[in-house]
């Protein structure tokens, strides 16, 4: 109860290896998110999250919990469903994997845990309602510069060989790439796990830190943005067109919008973002 946890509920479809590798990657974000955040005692019982079937969730809930859903088609995808008033921090969300991952003969576990890194960083934060409220757009570029302004993500950015980037920093998808501004910049990044990769750097531990998290920020793995040094293994290319083994960027389009039910101390709904 005085740590962080992430608590993922398995729908159907999922084998014990997938249960095993989902898992690790929950515990590697549990070894940097480390601040224990206000339980919210439910007051009632919230519906199935988002557009997707499974159970409602009712009782006290503490700190994060993440619905893992198999679906028909699309890509793999986030859905923020319940988030804290004070904070703007989810406590129930749902991730979503297409049947590739689930194929008789799959053996891509390395990838499959590669996805559910990015998946649980979106619910973390990136990329979510509090991320794009903070964002900020520079004037008068073509196409629109926007950023995460976060001073400890800024700081963690010129060290990892930022200081030169000419722009607004830190930055986020734009014009010219698939998606909305939910990751960061494909083609700045390389292989960061919130732009493609697995290297989860310094950069996103303290945008988690400026998000409203307790982070620590020695967990994170070593990391050198692309141009100022060596480019981690197995991310998404320089040009923001692929990641690792894939021929086209899966994360795209993964964070879906959908109802985020809101609600204070008590657990008593006080409102409901639309999106």
């Amino acid at each position: 109860p005085d740590r962080f946890n992430i608590n993922l509920v398995f729908g159907p479809g999922f084998s014990e290896r997938h249960r095993e590798v989902a898992r690790q990657a929950a515990d590697r974000w549990e070894e940097i998110v480390v601040g224990d955040l206000p339980d919210v005692p439910l007051d009632g019982y919230l519906p199935p999250c988002g557009l997707y079937e499974g159970p409602g969730i009712a009782g006290d809930i503490d700190d994060v919990v993440i619905l893992m859903n198999r679906v028909p088609e699309g890509p793999a995808g986030a859905s923020g469903c319940g988030t804290r008033e004070a904070s703007g921090l989810e406590f129930w969300s749902t991730n979503r994997y297409p049947p590739f991952y689930f194929a008789p003969d799959f053996e891509y576990w390395d990838e499959f845990h590669r996805v559910v890194l990015h998946e649980i960083g979106h619910v973390l934060g990136i990329g979510f309602n509090k991320w794009l409220n903070m964002l900020r757009t520079r004037p008068n570029t073509e196409p629109p510069d926007e950023y995460f302004p976060g001073p400890l993500a800024i700081q963690a950015f010129n060290a990892a060989g930022g200081r030169t980037h000419d722009g607004g920093k830190v930055p986020v998808q734009d014009g010219s790439e698939r998606g909305s501004s939910v990751h960061w910049r494909y083609r700045v990044f390389g292989g960061e796990v919130m732009a493609g990769g697995r290297t989860i750097s310094a950069i996103t531990v303290q945008a988690l830190a400026d998000l409203g998290h307790v982070v620590d920020v020695t967990k994170a793995d070593p990391y050198t943005l692309p141009g100022t040094g060596t480019v981690p293994p197995g991310g998404a290319a320089a040009d923001g067109l692929g990641g690792s083994a894939w021929p086209d960027f899966e994360f795209a389009d993964d964070v879906i919008r959908g109802p985020v039910t809101v609600v204070d101390s008590t657990g008593k709904i006080v409102r409901v973002i639309r999106n």
